[in-house]
């Protein structure tokens, strides 16, 4: 997990960290089911509260933001991620 502060220059050292930005109800949409899924959060923790708990890290530490609210599709994004990239 990416949340812990000598986690990231780590990360920073050994590529680019892209940040895919998308909406709290988005997220949720497509994480049906957090327990099946593996997301690492606090016992009793909400999709909600960890987005806002971590949006702001994930934000502060990416060297690409790509806002993915109304992408296309995932080519368009991975287009887009390539782009940032150049």
């Amino acid at each position: 997990m990416f949340t812990v502060k000598k986690q990231w220059p780590i990360l920073k050292k050994n590529g680019i960290v892209v940040y895919l930005e998308t909406s709290t109800k988005i997220l949720l949409s497509r994480i049906a089911n957090p327990e099946q899924r593996g997301v690492a959060r606090q016992p009793d923790q909400s999709i909600g509260s960890l987005f806002e708990e971590r949006h702001p890290l994930y934000l502060a530490h990416a060297d690409i933001v790509i806002n993915c609210n109304n992408s296309p599709s995932p080519v368009a994004t991975a287009e887009e991620i390539l782009s940032g990239l150049k």
